[in-house]
């Protein structure tokens, strides 16, 4: 269609003007090649195609204008934010002029994308755009005069970045120098001989390193398959390039699982045939066999350092007792972990237990092995790693306590909670930063705070949801709204303020930069940010320096923090074992319950908000808008910007209802995991 006049087809947009023909979703083929370009347009006047390729990457072009190219790094190479894009573009480039021979060296690349210097004139832009590929004729003219008042897209000519990838080296993991067409040549043959069902080229083992860690093709921890018998792309890799089974490699067994992993340090560990964090020695990460750390670094002196967390969860403390090992694959990791201990070693283990020192090594390991699964069968070895067997106990008496499945820095972690002011204050922020504004004034990616919630934790233990904030009414932004309600809850509170993690800082730092309304509000909050006298404490900072819980694999996440810690907290127990917790938005939830009556496995409190979501007012409605994580917040908040017409008001009323309750358990999860330190403190000063 682009070359003759001939009608579009069904699968082809085709628009006609004078001097250009346009096509979107241009379907071209190139021998094994087939690519689909966004827009293909065909110049007459000058004989030229410009292809441009739509993302929904950020784009300033003011900082364009001041001469800074955003996509090129001061080397002069691409920047790895941009790299996939100009790979993309460049692939399509190649095969549209090897489709069309005559048109080489005549195809134009671009990138479209939002522009954040640009704002739209008309609110509701979003909704606008889902209306209009919905059929909306009315909707498209708005859009039509939008485009025309402001076009907040951004048309970028990498025409030179994509030829220069395309005649140049394609650097990747297990790359030997091929060109980017050749690596194309390779992987098209490969995928047509899968399809045409011939012996499939083999392309060699595959080239395991750092890079695995962001993989998109391994289940993740807790995503409930992990223990089903199916192999993920990541397991097919692994197995080859190892031999290890993918038990041996779950989500947070693998080396590129090691917490705060470098990519030096991943990739050199890997080269050693170190694939999984029970083949890590003491030595790797910077201890000695007594558990000494050898050399601290730049990391700070109060609170664990990065390689004392990293010790913890190479010793299995950061590991689920509940990830679905088998017995046997749980042995074979301890043999490993054991068959590197020297023989003295070994025989220094064995006369602690009053077992028999005599024997080959084999049979060493075998006896330690054998106690191991007789005295402590969930245990773990990491006494042989010179982490006490139980952190709070004495160093003498009460050996035969069993450990507690967490490491506090009781120091460092009693000294910061001394200075915390009752009342206790919990926020957590929901945001969107929508690449199609919602409404009229904003840029691309602006940030919308659209709600909050707030729990107190009183010095006498009572636990209270004391405010919130939801504001998502169609066509009005909540910024001035959100910042309005929030000084009236914590702005001149009595008390120490709490966040988990440094987006609810950066967050109220943008809008505070952007607030027009009254002085009184902003003076209120600016004290709450880093650098204000009542700055707001980040919790996740605390917990990484001083709180390591089995189960976590490493992480400070306070959604991979929360079972586990409910699960080792006898408090928390008491506290929320029964159904006896009540708000505005809840009427008497039990959080701790345990799965069917086990006395190891507790529910993730997370998946009992949608369990309550699912059987509430939202099981008439779309179950998928309930809301138990931050993306299907921003997802809820976007459905209710919709026009009113698009959503009944029980609907609209029951993803409001699910957003407040998700909002609340995330400030509730943080009382919680204070109140379970307080209990961790207390049985510390107790011993």
């Amino acid at each position: 269609h682009l070359f003759h006049d001939v009608p579009p087809s069904a699968h082809t947009t085709c628009t006609q003007a004078t001097t250009t023909t346009t096509l979107f979703e241009a379907a071209v083929r190139y021998e094994n090649f087939f690519v689909r370009a966004d827009v293909l347009r065909r110049h007459h006047d000058t004989n030229t195609l410009s292809l441009i390729e739509i993302k929904a990457k950020s784009w300033d072009s003011a900082k364009v204008v001041q001469g800074d190219n955003p996509m090129v790094g001061k080397r002069g190479g691409i920047k790895s934010a941009f790299l996939p894009y100009i790979h993309d573009v460049a692939f399509q480039k190649m095969v549209i002029e090897g489709a069309y021979p005559q048109y080489r060296g005549r195809v134009k690349a671009y990138l479209m994308m939002p522009d954040k210097s640009k704002r739209t004139a008309i609110s509701n832009l979003n909704g606008l755009v889902g209306d209009t590929m919905g059929g909306d004729a009315e909707a498209m003219k708005q859009i039509v005069q939008a485009h025309d008042d402001e076009d907040l897209s951004a048309l970028v000519d990498v025409t030179q970045l994509a030829e220069d990838v395309i005649y140049d080296e394609l650097t990747f993991p297990g790359s030997i120098g091929e060109s980017f067409v050749e690596v194309a040549e390779q992987w098209a043959a490969y995928a047509n001989t899968l399809a045409e069902n011939e012996e499939p080229l083999h392309i060699g083992p595959p080239p395991i390193g750092s890079h695995c860690k962001s993989c998109e093709y391994r289940l993740k921890s807790g995503s409930g398959k992990e223990n089903r018998n199916l192999m993920s792309g990541f397991d097919v890799c692994w197995k080859e390039a190892t031999g290890l089974k993918p038990v041996a490699l779950r989500p947070g067994a693998a080396v590129i699982d090691l917490w705060n992993g470098s990519k030096k340090d991943l990739t050199h560990l890997i080269a050693s045939g170190k694939y999984r964090l029970s083949d890590l020695t003491n030595e790797d990460l910077g201890f000695t066999d007594d558990g000494i750390e050898i050399k601290r670094g730049k990391k700070p002196t109060n609170g664990f350092t990065r390689s004392r967390r990293q010790l913890f969860q190479a010793s299995r403390l950061g590991t689920s007792s509940t990830d679905g090992r088998d017995k046997a694959a749980t042995d074979d990791e301890d043999e490993r972990l054991l068959s590197k201990l020297t023989i003295p070693k070994l025989k220094d283990q064995l006369r602690m237990l009053k077992l028999k020192v005599g024997g080959r090594k084999a049979d060493l390991i075998d006896r330690l092995l054998k106690h191991r699964r007789d005295s402590s069968p969930s245990g773990s070895l990491t006494s042989a790693r010179g982490i006490p067997t139980n952190p709070l106990a004495p160093t003498s008496g009460n050996e035969g306590a069993s450990a507690p499945p967490y490491i506090l820095d009781a120091k460092y972690l009693r000294n910061k909670m001394n200075r915390w002011q009752y009342p206790y204050h919990f926020i957590d922020f929901e945001t969107a930063m929508p690449a199609l504004p919602y409404f009229a004034g904003y840029h691309p990616f602006d940030t919308i705070a659209f709600q909050f919630s707030h729990h107190i934790l009183h010095e006498d233990g009572t636990v209270e949801h004391a405010s919130q904030f939801l504001h998502a009414e169609p066509g009005i932004c909540p910024n001035d709204a959100f910042l309005g309600a929030l000084a009236g809850a914590i702005g001149d509170c009595n008390g120490s303020v709490f966040r988990w993690g440094i987006h609810e800082n950066t967050v109220l730092a943008s809008l505070l930069a952007a607030f027009e309304g009254p002085r009184k509000v902003s003076d209120k909050l600016r004290p709450l940010l880093l650098d204000g006298d009542r700055a707001m404490i980040d919790l996740m900072k605390t917990a990484t320096l001083g709180y390591f819980v089995s189960g976590s694999d490493g992480s400070s996440s306070i959604k991979r923090l929360l079972s586990p810690t409910l699960k080792s907290s006898n408090v928390l127990e008491r506290l929320y074992g029964s159904q006896a917790y009540s708000s505005s938005n809840y009427t008497d939830v039990q959080w701790f319950q345990r799965v069917d009556g086990s006395s190891d496995n507790i529910r993730d409190p997370y998946d009992i908000l949608v369990e309550h979501d699912k059987k509430g007012a939202l099981a008439q409605h779309d179950t998928t808008l309930v809301v138990a994580e931050g993306g299907a917040a921003i997802a809820a908040y976007s459905a209710l910007q919709q026009s009113n017409d698009k959503l009944s008001p029980d609907e609209r009323s029951a993803i409001k209802a699910s957003l407040l309750r998700y909002c609340e358990l995330d400030t509730l999860a943080m009382v919680m995991i204070v109140q379970a330190w307080q209990d961790f403190l207390d049985k510390e000063r107790k011993i």
